[in-house]
């Protein structure tokens, strides 16, 4: 009677690792964790999360003493009641751009949520929420000097990093970087315009990269749900792999730069329902992030294609401009575009998400149609081919000297017009004090 719970633990833990071989087994280190799970016991098999991560997504039983061991509290640099400040200071200006915080960490009862492993994404909040606060200047400066060490750390890949929090991190760090940096950099190097596009880039790429060491991009694939994991981590894991897929597409755009993460499985589409912990609970009146984050992917996914057929590879792209073979697929991103205009035009969000939304929108119109108005100048600035063959009647003079609707291109033009100047309206709609500083630098282009 003794031994019948040993054997029953030892047969969990076999069908784990059978479970394992047949899913898992794509390298030595994936050979090397199964034998190191076969010599743990039922608890730690049965754990599909990395070591460090808490089974229990959520936030656990009530523990003062966690906020007591952050240090920054522990040496006296910062009080319990400016976290409380600052964690207000986030959830009303910050979190609604990039809802990826969970929300027991913005609660009235945040501070007696907090575990050991948020301590790093606590950091990452109060740095951001304390940037545009004059009040909490000397505190932004105590918290970004901790972060900067923490992130030493996880470049380094301390076992503590290996969590999801890290992941969550490196993203909001990316979106809101501390003021200090940015005037350091420009007081150090000249060409400083683009620092913290660069430093957006380095902090997305270590989150891609830590995604996919813990293999949150398995959350991309909606059939792929390991054995013993909850149906709130494997939720979880999406995600945190969606915002990773996002942000690594907008990054990569905004640099022209290669994309770095894959994206979701050709056979998949996210809906709202697939990020149950983004929707509106029915006593709170937050905005329905779900919906956002689903109408943002979409328009990503959009991005995605057009960068992968326009901008393939400079000789192909070359090609296209040089064949005018392209308005097809300017044709088909247009009815793209109006069918999600239509779908999510009317979403029930408050007026400065569905500005920030309708940003992404109107500049991905402005980049795929911009294509038309380059690929005229790229024609106009081309010598004549040998043959004599002549790519364009617009070589000679300036282009659209006749008028932009005389170009076979004036279509696509006016479109590009139009997204720019629709882009410069939505950003004057922007409170400047209130809305237009917070927003994140993706935005700011």
């Amino acid at each position: 009677m003794k031994r019948e719970p040993k054997r029953n633990g030892e047969r969990l833990n076999g069908d784990t690792i059978v479970g394992q071989l047949a899913s898992e087994l794509r390298n030595p280190s994936d050979a090397l964790h199964i034998l190191a799970q076969s010599e743990k016991g039922e608890s730690a098999a049965s754990s599909t999360l990395p070591e460090g991560e808490p089974n229990n997504l959520s936030h656990g039983p009530y523990n003062a003493t966690f906020l007591d061991e952050y240090k920054l509290v522990e040496s006296g640099l910062i009080h319990r009641t400016a976290i409380f400040e600052l964690l207000h200071i986030y959830s009303r200006n910050y979190h609604p751009y990039c809802p990826i915080v969970p929300t027991y960490m913005l609660g009235p009862s945040a501070i007696d949520k907090i575990l050991r492993s948020d301590f790093f994404l606590l950091t990452v909040v109060l740095t951001i929420a304390s940037r545009d606060s004059p009040s909490h200047s000397l505190i932004h400066r105590y918290c970004w000097d901790y972060a900067q060490r923490l992130l030493l750390e996880v470049l380094l890949g301390h076992p503590w990093t290996l969590k999801s929090r890290t992941v969550e991190s490196l993203l909001l760090l990316s979106e809101w970087l501390p003021h200090i940096e940015l005037t350091h950099g420009a007081l150090n190097e000249d060409k400083s315009i683009f620092l913290e596009d660069r430093t957006s880039w380095s902090l997305v790429g270590l989150a891609v990269r830590q995604a996919y060491l813990m293999r949150l991009d398995q959350g991309a694939f909606p059939n792929t749900t390991m054995q013993q994991e909850t149906k709130e981590q494997a939720e979880h894991k999406r995600l945190i792999w969606t915002f990773v897929y996002i942000a690594d597409r907008q990054i990569s755009v905004r640099l022209g730069q290669s994309f770095w993460s894959r994206g979701p499985s050709l056979s998949t589409r996210f809906t709202s329902k697939d990020f149950p912990s983004l929707q509106p609970c029915f006593h709170d009146s937050q905005d329905d992030y779900a919906s956002v984050h689903q109408a943002t992917m979409e328009l990503i996914q959009l991005m995605h294609n057009v960068q992968g057929i326009l901008y393939a590879s400079p000789k192909r792209t070359l090609a296209i401009v040089h064949d005018g073979d392209y308005s097809r697929y300017l044709d088909d991103f247009q009815r793209a575009a109006m069918n999600w205009q239509a779908t999510w035009n009317d979403l029930a969000v408050s007026p400065r998400v569905k500005r920030s939304l309708s940003l992404i929108y109107e500049y991905l119109c402005l980049y795929v149609n911009a294509f038309s108005f380059q690929a005229v100048l790229t024609r106009m600035s081309t010598p004549p081919q040998p043959s004599g063959h002549s790519h364009c009647t617009e070589q000679s003079g300036k282009p659209f000297s006749k008028g932009i609707m005389n170009s076979a291109d004036g279509r696509y033009v006016w479109d590009a017009i139009t997204a720019a100047t629709n882009t410069l309206k939505l950003m004057n709609e922007f409170e400047p004090e209130q809305e237009l500083c917070y927003l994140p630098y993706r935005y700011y282009l």
